[in-house]
């Protein structure tokens, strides 16, 4: 897959404030629309989020934040991609949730294990992101801040498809093992 150059548009590969804020209100929606959450639910991967009704439907409600900008013929396939691994990990989390996602996997009851905790932080690719923020996910019940997982999201997208480095303490890997292990 190509890799993002700096003179590309970011947008294409990051999540604005005003897209989580949107997302949060769909997730919230998407409650009362059972057979959606359970289509991207049960994805495999962001292709098989990007084949389902589901996925369209979310893009038709974000079309209100900016129509010119989210009709299906008009996404570059980095966004579509960011989207669609956003939508299927979004609807396992619990739009009620709070607790930030690296320290729910850090604290409480029971610790994910480092193992898998570093796995995710050295995902490849968006399919392997995908799983492995899915077992996360379900390892703290969706018991998380939608917010908080869209910020990871976003983060671990933007530095996978970016081709220049950023400051060690603005990058994905080192905000969430700061918050793993309460740094």
């Amino acid at each position: 897959m190509k890799k993002v150059t700096a003179n590309m548009k970011i947008n294409s590969i990051i999540l604005s404030e005003l897209e989580v804020n949107f997302i949060v209100t769909w997730r919230k929606n998407l409650e009362d629309i059972r057979g959606d959450r359970a289509q991207l639910r049960r994805a495999a991967n962001p292709q098989d989020v990007i084949n389902s009704p589901a996925f369209y439907r979310f893009l038709n409600f974000l079309k209100v934040i900016k129509p010119e900008l989210y009709g299906t013929e008009k996404f570059t396939e980095n966004k579509l991609l960011l989207l669609a691994i956003v939508a299927g990990l979004i609807a396992r989390v619990n739009p009620e949730g709070k607790a930030p996602f690296a320290q729910s996997l850090g604290h409480g009851e029971r610790q994910y294990s480092e193992i898998r905790f570093q796995q995710l932080l050295q995902s490849r690719d968006e399919e392997e992101f995908f799983r492995r923020m899915g077992t996360a996910i379900h390892f703290v019940k969706g018991d998380v801040s939608v917010k908080d997982v869209c910020g990871c999201i976003s983060s671990w997208y933007k530095e996978y498809k970016m081709s220049f480095k950023t400051k060690v303490s603005d990058q994905f890997k080192f905000q969430m093992a700061s918050k793993y292990y309460q740094v």
